[in-house]
C-alpha cells in the first residue's frame, strides 16, 4: 500500500466518522479510488423549497360577492356606488373590485374612488 492510499484511507475514515459526503474521482471521471485519483469533498444536494402558504384574513369570494352584483351589469358612462358593510375594509373592497374592472372592462376604462368616512366604494365605467 502506498504512502498516498494510506493518506486517502485516513482521509475517507475521518470523512466517514464526520458524516460528510465525499467521493473519490477518477482523472477521467469515474468514481473508483484507484492510483492516479483526485479527491473532491461532494456538496450536499439543495433543500427542497418549502412552499408557503397563503393565509386570508377573509374567506375566498367574501369581497366579490358584495362588489360583483352592482358592477356585473354596468355599461360605459355610468357611476356606481358601492355601500360596505360594517366591519369591512374600504380599500381592499375597492382594490378586489378593481383587480376584476381590470380583468373584464381593460385598466382604463374605469375610475375607482374610496371614501373611508361615508364607507362608499365609487366607480365610474368610461368606456
Amino acid at each position: 500500500m502506498s504512502i498516498q492510499d494510506k493518506a486517502l484511507q485516513s482521509a475517507i475514515n475521518l470523512l466517514k466518522i464526520a458524516h460528510v459526503p465525499y467521493g473519490v474521482i477518477l482523472p477521467d471521471g469515474t468514481t473508483v479510488a484507484t492510483e492516479g485519483y483526485e479527491f473532491r469533498l461532494i456538496p450536499p444536494p439543495p433543500a427542497a423549497p418549502v412552499k408557503a402558504v397563503r393565509r386570508f384574513n377573509v374567506p375566498l369570494g367574501f369581497y366579490r360577492d358584495i362588489y360583483y352584483p352592482a358592477l356585473k351589469d354596468a355599461q360605459p358612462g355610468q357611476t356606481i356606488e358601492i355601500p360596505a358593510p360594517e366591519g369591512v375594509d374600504v380599500e381592499a373592497l375597492r382594490s378586489a373590485a378593481c383587480g376584476w374592472c381590470s380583468k373584464h372592462w381593460g385598466g382604463k376604462s374605469y375610475m375607482s374612488e374610496a371614501s373611508t368616512t361615508k364607507r362608499i366604494v365609487t366607480f365610474a365605467r368610461i368606456n
